[in-house]
């Protein structure tokens, strides 16, 4: 028995090193692009040099590309690599994978990080600033491009995600309104709880948590009742009925900017104000 052990543990010593050696041999690129935040899309790919790792490509879209032109020109004999160095690749439009681009069992397409390497595809834009002081604490900048370019919910800073301009302010006890009335395109409050100037604020809205109570929508603040008491809102988001008891805080008002961490955005003046944290220069902030 201990033989016959034997004998079959050395087999299946080798025919593992005979796989791992024919998978090896297989997985070997016959075409390796190389992305880089530091690199450029210029140039063609033909002749070695642009898409190499001396010279990376700039954009997944651009090594995207480069495939396609390789694939017009003959199908490559063996597997494609597309190598993507570290840092963080801001995406101006999405990336967009077809049939076309598809590989097949003798010649994958490969879309992988560098060994070691921390790679981020990131939807965000970034601020570039130059941010100047307000009175108080509050700082601006301006956004290049046109309104429709910059109309945004989020807002993060060194990574982590800033809040919003809102009332009641996060950290308030409790950090929401209550509201009802059971309609889809009002919310009623108690008496003297509503702020004139939010049916005032071009982008004023409501984040509220309507009927059923599983999901939130943002909803337009068209406009106050304060007679009755009401915050008239616009059509967007009006997936549910408000009923009584619905929770909620008003976001995107300039007025609510009163606290560390907060921001507003006018859009209409393409202009962003924020309040840094422990009284930070924000142009020294990513």
């Amino acid at each position: 028995m201990t033989t016959v052990f034997r004998l079959l543990k050395l087999v299946f010593s080798v025919a593992l090193f005979a796989n791992l050696l024919l998978a090896s041999l297989v997985a070997r690129p016959a075409v390796e692009i190389h992305v880089s935040t530091t690199g450029s899309d210029d140039g063609a790919l033909s002749g070695g040099k642009a898409g190499s790792k001396d010279r990376p490509f700039a954009t997944i879209l651009r090594a995207r590309d480069a495939i396609r032109e390789l694939k017009r020109q003959g199908a490559p004999s063996g597997p494609i690599e597309v190598v993507i160095h570290g840092g963080t690749y801001f995406l101006a439009e999405t990336i967009l994978l077809s049939p076309e681009d598809s590989g097949t069992a003798e010649a994958p397409i490969i879309y992988r990080a560098a060994d070691g390497e921390r790679v981020v595809l990131s939807g965000g834009r970034r601020i570039a600033g130059p941010w100047t002081k307000l009175d108080g604490s509050v700082w601006s900048a301006a956004l290049p491009g046109s309104d429709r370019d910059w109309n945004f919910r989020q807002l993060f800073v060194n990574g982590q995600r800033e809040i919003r301009a809102r009332y009641p302010n996060v950290d308030a006890q409790p950090p929401y309104l209550f509201g009802g009335g059971n309609q889809k395109n009002a919310i009623t409050l108690k008496k003297g709880m509503i702020k004139p100037y939010w049916g005032t604020a071009s982008d004023a809205q409501v984040h509220i948590v309507p009927e059923w109570r599983f999901f939130n929508q943002l909803q337009t603040i068209t406009g106050v009742d304060l007679a009755q008491s009401r915050l008239r809102l616009g059509p967007q988001e009006q997936h549910a009925r408000i009923i009584d008891g619905a929770w909620f805080h008003i976001e995107g008002v300039r007025e609510e900017l009163d606290q560390a961490r907060e921001w507003f955005l006018d859009t209409s003046a393409r202009r962003l104000f924020y309040w840094p944290a422990d009284g930070v220069d924000p142009n020294t902030l990513d």
